[in-house]
């Protein structure tokens, strides 16, 4: 994600260069006003990227990145001098206060439906609210058969050790008393 109303450093470009629709978007969004060939992508297109791709605080808050994208201006347009009339901006602003409640609206009845039923709350969310990788069920079935042999293979390794000291203790008494049997052997 990244702001609209600056230039795609060149970082942002490469990430972008696979996507058609983004490509063509700023293609158009940072044109200058001598560049005729490039042709303003369709509403839907726009309102797609804009959607996709812009920063999250825009996307709840439409503002005026918002309200260039949906009237077709690019990203210098002063509204105020090149929109048709004063009134197709009004209409715009009330457009993206009902987008923000929409929003809004949406962004509760995720969290309702994540906080009840465990499902529409994406990845991130869920690790960064419960610490720890969230995995599916058929992910926790994998984890806990591994857990399982894991537990099996480290009691066989336990009892592995328990029998080896056995073993060396046994090999030091027979050296103690082998010690002891060369030893005494020299005193007589």
């Amino acid at each position: 994600r990244f702001s609209f109303l600056a230039s795609p450093s060149y970082h942002e470009q490469e990430r972008f260069q696979h996507d058609k629709e983004m490509r063509n978007f700023t293609d158009w969004w940072f044109s200058t006003e001598d560049q005729v060939l490039v042709h303003r992508p369709n509403f839907t297109e726009r309102m797609l990227v804009f959607y996709n791709y812009s920063e999250w605080d825009e996307v709840i808050f439409p503002g005026k990145v918002f309200e260039r994208i949906f009237l077709g201006y690019k990203y210098n347009a002063v509204l105020s001098t090149e929109a048709p009339n004063m009134l197709v901006v009004l209409l715009v602003k009330i457009v993206a206060w009902i987008f923000f409640v929409v929003h809004i609206f949406v962004a509760v009845i995720t969290f309702i439906s994540g906080l009840f039923f465990g499902f529409l709350w994406p990845k991130p969310m869920k690790k960064w609210l419960f610490h720890g990788d969230i995995y599916s069920k058929e992910q926790s079935k994998n984890v806990s058969v591994q857990m399982e042999i894991l537990q099996h293979q480290t009691s066989e390794l336990q009892q592995q050790n328990r029998e080896l000291q056995q073993h060396i203790r046994g090999l030091l008494e027979d050296n103690k008393i082998l010690k002891d049997f060369l030893l005494g052997g020299d005193k007589e």
